[in-house]
Formats: C-alpha cells, structure tokens, sequence
C-alpha cells in the first residue's frame, strides 16, 4: 500500500506540470509501476487498476512507435487476460506482436507469448501452439530474470494448454 502511495502522489505531481512528451513517458512509467501493485494489493478486477489502464490506453497514442508503447500494451494484455476479456486481450497481443518486430526486439518473445497464451485460452490451440514455439525459439537464455522467463512459461503453456489438447505426447 505506500508504494500505491508513493505513486498515486507522484500522479498528482504531474497534474501540474503542462502537456509534453517528457511528462507523458513519466506517467505512462509511474501507471505501469502502480498497475501491479494495485492488482497484489486490491486485485486485478479493481476500479482503480481499471481507471489507470483506461488512462494507459489514452497515452498510446502520444508515446509514438517505441519500446515504451510495446511494454504498456504488454502490461493491457495481461489486465484484459486477467478480465477475461479474450477478445481485448488478442487484439492488445497482436498490436504486441507486430510493434514489438519493428521497435522492440527483446519484448518480440514476450509478445509471441502473450498472443500464444490468448490464443490457447481462446481455443485456437494451432496458431497458439506457433506463438509459444516462435517463444521458446526467440529467447536467449540470461535476457530475463528467473522469475519471468517468457521461454519457460511458454513452455509450461505449451505442453499444459496446447499439447494435451491436440492429443500430442508432452
């Protein structure tokens, strides 16, 4: 809860400061720190997180094409996912997915992931079964910290979600 806080202060902060793109990647940064902790604090279907990722949504379109823009839609995938909201969450990946090639290379895998695990959750166990593959191919080993390693949970989702269900040994 202080770090929610500490957030929502540094929010406030930039209330007063005049529109440009310096304040804009601050906010966009503070709402991207203050999304997981108000999903551990207050969960993930809170009002709160929604207004934030609402205001996410709405700075889009000023970050332009960057690594930035790829991350926050990132960060909306797992909120709509976490929803339930499939239909969102696909098209949030998809954007991911092809913004990510061109600007961002190192959140291609995490965005292969993301549309992966949609697409299994959807039914479309085929082209999620690629994605998570395009994942597993696409991670250098030491890029990501243990504790979120796109190859692994993609591997977890593969052989848990897309394997079993195609009737394909694990």
């Amino acid at each position: 809860r202080e770090a929610i806080a500490c957030l929502e202060r540094a929010l406030a902060l930039l209330d007063g400061m005049p529109p440009s793109s310096a304040r804009t990647q601050q906010e966009l940064m503070l709402r991207l720190l203050l999304g997981p902790s108000l999903s551990v604090a207050v969960g993930h279907t809170c009002d709160e997180l929604a207004q934030s990722n609402a205001r996410v949504r709405a700075l889009l379109p000023d970050l332009g094409e960057t690594p930035g823009h790829v991350f926050a839609l990132l960060s909306l995938f797992t909120f709509e996912l976490m929803r339930g909201r499939l239909d969102a969450a696909t098209e949030l990946a998809d954007r991911a997915c092809v913004l990510g090639s061109q600007v961002a290379p190192t959140f291609v895998a995490i965005a292969d992931m993301a549309a992966g695990i949609v697409r299994c959750y959807r039914g479309e166990l085929a082209t999620g079964r690629r994605h998570l593959e395009a994942t597993i191919a696409g991670t250098s080993p030491g890029l990501f910290p243990v504790s979120f390693d796109p190859k692994l949970v993609a591997l977890c989702h593969l052989t848990d979600r897309c394997l079993v269900s195609l009737g394909e040994p694990a």
